[in-house]
């Protein structure tokens, strides 16, 4: 009984070990559920996504396919799945999840970049979150109003695009090159420098 009740303990402790590592090592796979277990849009996702007032998400047309992994997302709390090799660039796509406190600390960040400078940089971030409500809860709360897709299977940060820690940043450039960049800015103007350097993109202060 002792030994059962002790390496519960130990497995539990595990679960919690793997939910803060993520924030800043490797990718933990096998946290979360298949998606046909996870709902990203029924009603009351749709009336959180409302009250954070996030802006729609858009299919694309893949016309000249970029280089993301050949993968279709839902729309977190309802709406338009998006296709990820449709994606066109110059783009940012944040990968983020609402219990990794860099994650939600750089979104106030990322939200000024999209207010400033989202006409000629898009930007969508990629929620991995196994409780939908509290990704779009933290969306309210920080005021990011940028398109969010959700991937609580992690099937895009589990494909070759290889991304190894939360948060992270994917570029996308025009002519569809896709790099990977360590998250966690401090500010709009850090993201501009990264976007700059990475995608060749000028956009002044």
């Amino acid at each position: 009984m002792h030994i059962w009740r002790r390496v519960g303990l130990a497995l539990a402790g595990t679960a919690i070990l793997q939910l803060f590592t993520s924030c800043s090592g490797e990718s933990v796979p096998g946290l979360a559920p298949k998606p046909s277990d996870i709902e990203v849009d029924t009603p009351k996702l749709r009336a959180l996504r409302e009250d954070a007032g996030i802006d729609p998400c858009e299919p694309g047309t893949r016309s000249s396919p970029n280089e993301m992994p050949d993968l279709e997302l839902a729309c977190l709390g309802g709406g338009a799945s998006t296709d990820l090799q449709a994606i066109s660039g110059p783009a940012v796509i944040n990968f983020w999840y609402a219990a990794c406190p860099p994650c939600r600390k750089e979104m106030p960040a990322i939200q000024e970049f999209h207010d400033r400078h989202g006409e000629h940089v898009q930007v969508i971030g990629i929620s991995i979150d196994v409780w939908p409500d509290q990704a779009l809860k933290l969306a309210r709360k920080t005021g990011a109003t940028y398109p969010q897709l959700a991937d609580p299977d992690t099937s895009v940060t589990g494909s070759d695009l290889r991304i190894r820690a939360f948060p992270s940043f994917a570029f996308i450039a025009e002519d569809g090159s896709v790099t990977v960049h360590p998250g966690g800015v401090d500010s709009s103007a850090e993201l501009v420098d990264l976007v700059e350097s990475e995608l060749g993109v000028a956009l002044g202060p």
